[in-house]
């Protein structure tokens, strides 16, 4: 069976992930085989996919448009936040009217 062109993006991105540089030798070792030409050609494609990945990365915002995504990032946490609190609260008040009804019933069964 073939060793395919995404078999190879595949496992090229594993070893990138586990620290391991994805040379052909090494993707050649995972793939447990396979022609070195073919590995050749698919790296080419997979290291000018990683290159333009990287370029985006690269691309700094213009600090007004930084600034309003910081800012919106940090209302969206403290809404989290606020919505976490309140559930924390009713919970809480919920927990204690249970309690109130057992203890209630405790006094009740003594």
């Amino acid at each position: 069976m073939a060793i395919t062109i995404q078999q190879i993006h595949a496992t090229a991105d594993q070893l990138q992930e586990q620290g391991i540089k994805p040379t052909l030798a090494e993707v050649r070792k995972a793939l447990g085989g396979g022609s070195f030409t073919t590995i050749s050609e698919a790296m080419k494609s997979w290291r000018q996919d990683n290159q333009e990945e990287e370029q985006l990365r690269q691309v700094e915002l213009p600090s007004g448009i930084a600034e309003r995504l910081q800012s919106l990032g940090a209302d969206m946490w403290q809404t989290a936040i606020d919505i976490a609190n309140d559930r924390l609260v009713k919970e809480r008040e919920a927990l204690e009217s249970i309690k109130t009804k057992a203890q209630a019933e405790t006094d009740e069964a003594h």
